[in-house]
């Protein structure tokens, strides 16, 4: 799941993760990347989804984002997803979106960091 050269890299504040966007940056899909952090801030994994057809189905969205943290024990996440139209601002749909992972992951003992565009 994670390449050998960022696996147990330590992130320290959630713009670390940028440098490893670069592809979903300029992509003309709506893409997420999730990383998933254990106890001492190191990565574990990194997840890349496709949302251009998900959106609508908030629930799926939550569980694909959600259940690897089971697997992989899991402390805390942070979210970066691109706008294909460049503007950096969230919509009302991601900022509940957001909230809901955020409470769902707060009841399972797992942080959402933070959530950049």
């Amino acid at each position: 799941m994670v390449k050998n050269i960022i696996k147990n890299k330590i992130i320290a504040k959630p713009s670390d993760v940028l440098n490893f966007c670069h592809k979903i940056r300029n992509s003309k899909d709506k893409l997420c990347k999730v990383f998933y952090l254990d106890e001492n801030k190191k990565l574990l994994s990194v997840k890349t989804l496709n949302l251009d057809n998900k959106l609508p189905s908030k629930n799926f969205v939550i569980k694909e984002i959600l259940i690897p943290c089971f697997y992989i024990s899991t402390k805390s996440i942070i979210l970066v997803h691109n706008h294909p139209n460049g503007l950096a601002l969230p919509q009302q749909t991601e900022i509940n979106l957001t909230k809901k992972i955020s409470n769902i992951g707060h009841f399972f003992g797992i942080a959402l960091i933070d959530h950049l565009i």
